[in-house]
C-alpha cells in the first residue's frame, strides 16, 4: 500500500522485467497515484494482472482516471462530545469523571491547530509536575521506618526532595543540596522530621 515519493517520471526508464515473475500485482488502499501511471499500469498489464483494491464506496473513486472523488463516511451514529479544560489537572479529573473510553486533543505545542485530531498526544498525569511531587511525598511516607522512631534513610530522602518538580515546587536550590550532602559525609545514615522539628542538624543547615 505504499507508492515511493522517487516514482518514474519518465516512461524511456521504465524497465519491468523485475515483475515478470508475478502473475498479479495488487495495490491496496492507495488513492493518491503519479501523474503518468496510467500508462505505466497499462504497460504493467502487458505482463500481469493488476488489481486496485480499497476501503471505500465505488462512486468515490473514479478507476478510470485513478483520482479520488470524494470520501464518503460511514452512516453510523457517532457520539462525539466537546469539551473545554484549562490545564491538565482539569483534564485527567474530567476523565476520571466521566469514564471516557478515550479523547482526542490538538498538539497545543504544534503551530498548526487544525490538523486531524490524533491520539499520539494522550494524557498522561504522570508527565506533570503536580504528579511527580506527589509521588515524592508518597516514596517519603512509604519509606519512614515506624518500628524504629520513625527514621527514614537518609538517601532516599536525597534520591526524591531533589528532583527537579519537588526543588522547583519548594524552591530548593544548590545551596540546599549542598547542606544535604554535609549531613551524608558526616555519616548520618537515617533522618526523621521530629529530628528535623528539634534542629538536631541545625549545625548543618546553615
Amino acid at each position: 500500500s505504499y507508492i515511493p515519493s522517487d516514482w518514474l517520471y519518465s516512461l524511456e526508464n521504465l524497465d519491468l522485467s523485475f515483475i515478470k515473475k508475478y502473475k498479479k500485482i495488487v495495490f491496496y488502499d492507495i488513492v493518491d497515484f503519479p501523474h503518468n501511471f496510467l500508462e505505466i499500469i497499462n504497460s504493467i498489464q502487458s505482463i500481469c494482472e493488476v488489481e486496485v483494491l480499497l476501503q471505500m464506496e465505488n462512486k468515490d473513486f473514479d478507476m478510470e482516471n485513478l483520482k479520488l472523488n470524494k470520501v464518503t463516511l460511514p452512516n453510523k451514529k457517532i457520539d462525539v462530545k466537546l469539551s473545554k479544560y484549562t490545564n491538565d489537572l482539569e483534564l485527567h479529573t474530567m476523565i476520571r469523571t466521566n469514564q471516557y473510553d478515550g479523547y482526542f486533543s490538538t498538539d497545543l505545542n504544534k503551530e498548526d491547530r487544525y490538523s486531524i485530531f490524533t491520539k499520539s498526544n494522550k494524557f498522561y498525569l504522570n508527565n506533570t509536575k503536580f504528579y511527580q511531587v506527589i509521588e515524592t511525598y508518597l516514596n517519603l511516607l512509604n519509606g519512614i521506618d515506624y518500628k524504629n522512631k520513625k527514621y527514614i534513610d537518609i538517601f532516599l530522602v536525597k534520591e526524591n526532595i531533589f528532583k527537579n518538580a519537588f526543588m522547583s515546587f519548594y524552591g530548593l536550590d544548590i545551596e540546599d543540596y549542598r547542606c544535604f550532602e554535609k549531613i551524608i559525609y558526616n555519616d548520618y545514615r537515617y533522618i526523621s522530621l521530629e529530628l528535623l522539628n528539634i534542629d538536631y542538624y541545625s549545625y548543618y543547615l546553615k
